[in-house]
Parts: structure tokens; sequence; C-alpha cells
């Protein structure tokens, strides 16, 4: 029996194509450095019709400096294999207990120690419309620990590093959506939300998600179990309101400047996205008979669309 307080396996919970034509599947590490130091790491896979390929993409924020790299690996030069998982890019690779990154601009070693992982599906029961959604999300990493040892041109050094890990498949990003994730190490806590434009076959709505942990106990908001949202604000002032019967958080998300990833249409990444890795974000929180604030200037956030539309963000 594995004792993952020792020897971690991070289950990647593979998807696959099923009976779609065009189809994405991608990965997003977040691995917190420093206290002003996070590297995001995004592989992903990519077809449409008899066209396939893998990309790689990675962010680096060294305090307010962001860059962002985004590599191609053409088909015949990328690998998958499952039981156990070994995503093979190049000459780097993803496995259940480890990653390594050999490329010119990014040598990198990962080897997962302790992981939190959301054991449900914070999908809820939407899960069985997976292959009528043009994308569907997965928790898998809420909080944990990882070895480092990285060199760059913008950071060399080993680091005992945080670590998140989630992923979306389908075939398309939702038109308008807000993403955000912050860790709060050292009060135990976690933060995840997002609010999407959701699609099932011909009908579409405001959907959200989102997970609070406190102590390793864990709280998920979202539209399938009745929880309440609000967002209000603009780009660069987002406020967000959760309840449910026995917790109520708020939290208020600064993006500061950050860089453009690609995304998926169709499975092809033809479309772009802007995330920031240093984003300042207080979190406050109450609970039966307690009450407490977080705060952390290093939360991801993405905002997309969101504020552009006419219909107002509002209650689920």
């Amino acid at each position: 029996m594995v004792n993952s307080k020792i020897s971690p396996l991070l289950d990647y919970q593979y998807k696959g194509p099923g009976r779609r034509k065009a189809y994405f599947e991608g990965w997003y590490f977040k691995l917190n450095l420093t206290d002003e130091t996070t590297l995001s790491l995004i592989p992903s896979l990519h077809q449409q019709g008899d066209v396939s390929y893998a990309s790689l993409q990675w962010i680096l924020a060294k305090g307010q400096d962001v860059r962002s790299f985004a590599l191609t690996y053409p088909s015949g030069s990328f690998s998958l294999t499952l039981q156990p998982f070994h995503l093979v890019l190049g000459q780097s690779y993803f496995s259940e207990t480890d990653i390594r990154i050999q490329e010119d601009e990014l040598q990198l070693s990962v080897h997962f120690q302790n992981l939190n992982q959301y054991t449900g599906d914070i999908m809820g029961p939407f899960r069985w419309f997976h292959t009528r959604m043009p994308c569907s999300h997965s928790l898998l990493v809420i909080s944990g620990s990882a070895q480092v040892t990285l060199e760059s041109a913008q950071l060399q050094g080993r680091f005992k590093s945080g670590l998140y890990v989630e992923k979306d498949w389908g075939d398309t990003f939702p038109q308008r959506y807000i993403w955000c994730q912050a860790g709060f190490p050292r009060q135990n806590a976690a933060f995840y939300f997002s609010i999407a434009t959701v699609r099932v076959d011909h009908l579409s709505f405001t959907g959200f998600i989102a997970n609070l942990t406190l102590q390793e106990k864990n709280f998920t908001f979202a539209t399938w179990n009745f929880s309440d949202c609000k967002v209000l604000g603009n780009p660069a002032d987002i406020r967000i309101g959760l309840a449910r019967s026995d917790v109520m958080a708020a939290a208020r998300i600064m993006p500061q400047p950050g860089v453009h990833l690609n995304s998926p249409v169709q499975g092809m990444m033809d479309s772009t996205i802007f995330e920031s890795l240093s984003a300042p974000l207080e979190l406050k929180i109450k609970t039966l008979g307690n009450s407490s604030t977080f705060f952390t200037e290093r939360a991801a956030v993405e905002c997309h669309n969101w504020y552009d539309s006419i219909a107002q963000p509002g209650s689920k």
C-alpha cells in the first residue's frame, strides 16, 4: 500500500478524445517556489481530424517580472502511456511522481511530496454531460509540496515548493469566464474559483465551481449544490461573494501585469487568454462562530471577456 506522505502518486485522470473529432486535454501545475516567485507549467494534447500535436507552455513570475514561453511538439515527438501515466514531450516528461523539463529555455526537475488531492468531481452531476460540453474541469491537487531544481535565464536554484494541479479537457475554452487560485500555506488554506458561460448541447447558462480548503477540510461551492455566488467589480478589481449554509467567503482580486497564453478553439491553440500570476488577493471567511482573513500577493487569475458582455454577472 502506498503511503502518500512518503511516495505520492498524482492521478492525472486522463479522459481522451472519445468520439470528439476536435479535442484538447491539458494540465495546469502551479509551483510556488518562494514568497515572490511562481512557476506554472501547462502541458496539453491536441487533435483536429487527422492532425495531432502536443504543446507545453510555462509562465515564470518573479516579483512583477512575468515571462511566458510556448513550445509545440508535432506528431511523432510526443507519446502518452497509462498505468502508470507517462507523458513524453520531446526530451521532457510528466509522470505520476515527477516532472522533468529539458528545453533550452528551462531545465526543471520536480519531485512530488505531500499531495492533498480533491477526491470528488468538482463538476458534480454535470460530470454526466462531459461529452456534450465544450470544456470540462477537474481539481487534482488542492495543495501539496514538491522538491524543485530549476535553471533558467531568470532564476536558478533548489526550492521546497508549494504545489497546485488542475486540468481542462474538451474542444474549446468558455466564451467568457473568470478563474483564480491562491494558496495560503501558513494558514493551511487554499482557494479555487471559476465562473463561466457553460454550454450543454444548445443550452447555455452561467455556472460556477469553487473550493475552499481550511485545515485540510474542503468546502465546495457550486451551481449544482445550490450555493450562492455574486461577481461584481471590474477587470482591475474583481469582487467575488460565495455562500452556503455553513460558510461564507468574500474574495477581492486585483490582477497585475501578466502574459498572454495560447488557448484552445476546436482542439487547436488558435486563441489567447491573459493570465496574471502575481495578483493580490484578500479572502475573508466566515464559518459558524468564527471569522478570518487571508492575504496573498501571488494569486493566479484569468479574466476573459467577463466584463465585456452585455449580460451583467450576478447570482447563479
